[in-house]
């Protein structure tokens, strides 16, 4: 599980309208996690949402990198760099693929490894 939390007190406006438009969440609600550190989002891969959380995931990633909002991602281990954050966006692809791979091959669509093409395309990105 990913959360997400803001690593200032008060955002800036600018930040809470691109916020909000990524989450849904009210300025109020913003505002309030942010104070509290409460985290602002979290995203549980591969649960029922993971096909429109996985974009999210990616979109605060870019954010955070680009230095347009100022949060932190914390997983189990606690807070992770930037760099750390797309090390697990791209285990999360690995995972899917692998996954996709074996599926085809316990339904017989391919017959080895090499026969395997990606049901989507690369989300990651």
């Amino acid at each position: 599980m990913l959360r997400f939390r803001s690593i200032v007190n008060q955002f800036p406006i600018e930040e809470m309208r691109l916020f909000r438009q990524l989450t849904g969440l009210s300025l109020q609600e913003i505002r309030a996690r942010a104070i509290s550190g409460e985290p602002l989002v979290t995203i549980e891969p591969f649960c029922n949402d993971w096909q429109e959380r996985r974009h999210l995931l990616v979109q605060l990633a870019q954010q955070i990198s680009n230095g347009e909002l100022h949060l932190v991602a914390i997983d189990e281990e606690g807070p992770m760099t930037v760099e750390g954050l797309w090390g697990v966006i791209q285990h999360l692809r690995a995972v899917e693929l692998e996954t996709q791979m074996h599926t085809d091959l316990e339904q017989g669509y391919i017959n080895t490894r090499d026969q395997f093409v990606p049901h989507d395309e690369d989300w990651t990105r």
